[in-house]
């Protein structure tokens, strides 16, 4: 009778640890699942997601980019990614701007956008169609940028961190229209060039939540007085020198005017 009443409770223990275990198992798919449904969407999904929030942004012209080539040049998977170039207007001006994510990140959640801001003056170092893509691989998030005023396929003149700021802003207006973005987790990353424009847009505008710069121009004055291989191009593009411009130099050096 002792033995048998061993057995059963031993049978009774394995029963209910089966039962547990399934359990478990079904919480955990149902979490998958759900998981699953709510984030992960196809790629047909997501372009069109993209090409909606454009349209409904005010955007009519745009392309989708193929990102095949970048693939086997980067060597990396970009299958679940998607890129389009597109034109956006900013002070009447038709500007050329690149949005690139990773499918995971669109959908129904929101997620964090950045915003890079590329170095160089006019056709020196514009965007092309990588730019974007690049960054939305590395750091995993959705990210736009464009090429300001009088670069790339951009209309207007180049102004060095002068009107073409509002190029900047303009985007990140757009970037506030889009369904997939945390318009409170927006931030900014600038380069070279870009870094003036970062601190400009950051000056003029509070809405980035945080922002990077990389070499960036503080200080415009002191860029032409050591550097004799920009003076003439700052002269063309800024409109004169420091002497006979200053307060244009100060308004591009976030050096001159720092926040109170």
């Amino acid at each position: 009778m002792i033995e048998g009443k061993n057995i059963s409770k031993d049978f009774v223990s394995r029963k209910i640890f089966l039962l547990l275990a399934i359990a478990v198992i079904l919480i955990l798919l149902g979490i998958h699942f759900w998981i699953k449904s709510s984030s992960d969407i196809s790629v047909k999904d997501a372009e069109k997601q993209i090409e909606e929030n454009l349209r409904a942004a005010g955007v009519s012209e745009y392309e989708k980019i193929d990102l095949q080539a970048y693939e086997k040049q980067a060597g990396v998977d970009l299958s679940k990614y998607v890129s389009y170039r597109f034109f956006y207007t900013s002070d009447d001006l038709k500007i050329e701007a690149f949005l690139s994510a990773p499918i995971d990140l669109l959908g129904k959640k929101k997620s964090p956008c950045l915003i890079y801001n590329h170095g160089g003056n006019r056709s020196y170092g514009a965007l092309k169609n990588v730019e974007t893509t690049y960054y939305a691989y590395q750091f995993h998030t959705i990210c736009v940028a464009s090429n300001y005023r009088g670069c790339g396929k951009s209309e207007g003149t180049d102004a060095f961190g002068g009107d073409d700021v509002h190029d900047v802003i303009h985007l990140l207006d757009l970037c506030e229209k889009l369904n997939s973005v945390d318009t409170k987790n927006i931030n900014m990353f600038g380069v070279s060039r870009g870094g003036m424009m970062t601190y400009e847009t950051l000056r003029e505008d509070r809405r980035i939540h945080k922002a990077v710069v990389v070499a960036g121009v503080a200080d415009c004055t002191m860029n032409y007085e050591e550097r004799e291989d920009m003076r003439s191009l700052l002269t063309e593009l800024i409109g004169g020198t420091p002497e006979q411009l200053p307060e244009e130099y100060s308004r591009r050096s976030a050096v001159a005017r720092p926040d109170p």
